[in-house]
């Protein structure tokens, strides 16, 4: 789950599918998107500069739109939901009483199914940071998280496969 969809995404009408979005799917989501939901707490992309440029989404627009991330896990029930990004992070604890936004700590919350919330850096961060041709300290450290956060993806899958077989 990010903030808000980017231009990209914008035009496409589907989430992650601009270039933060292609490096998702080819480190973190390789061989199990089809385990994934992908979204973004906003709907909609927030712009300034006349639509020219994104930015954060307001406190008031991600409560706004947070009833829908909501509605979607009571449908859904995911066993793991990955926060991309501190924004991501900070506007949805901030909705979930009792937990704080350190970085990369799993949390538990009260909800259908109680996913695994994780943390971890935004792939667009490490397109900013130079990409995977030059990764950097945080670029290894998100490759690293990606890589156990599979293995929860994995490992949830197969607990669900086991209970419904």
């Amino acid at each position: 789950m990010g903030e808000a969809p980017g231009a990209v995404e914008c035009v496409e009408g589907r989430p992650f599918v601009g270039p933060a979005g292609q490096l998702l799917r080819i480190t973190l989501l390789k061989g199990i998107e089809h385990l994934c939901f992908l979204t973004n707490i906003l709907a909609c992309r927030p712009t300034e500069q006349g639509g020219l440029a994104n930015r954060r989404p307001s406190s008031t627009e991600s409560t706004n739109c947070l009833f829908r991330v909501f509605q979607l896990w009571d449908v859904l029930q995911p066993s793991v939901v990955v926060l991309l990004g501190r924004t991501a992070l900070n506007h949805l604890v901030s909705h979930l009483p009792g937990y704080s936004a350190a970085y990369a700590e799993e949390l538990g919350i009260e909800r259908p199914g109680n996913p695994l919330i994780v943390h971890t850096y935004h792939p667009s961060y490490i397109l900013r940071s130079g990409g995977l041709e030059s990764p950097n300290a945080q670029t290894r450290k998100a490759l690293t998280d990606y890589k156990g956060i599979r293995t929860h993806i994995l490992m949830a899958a197969e607990e669900t496969n086991n209970a419904t077989t």
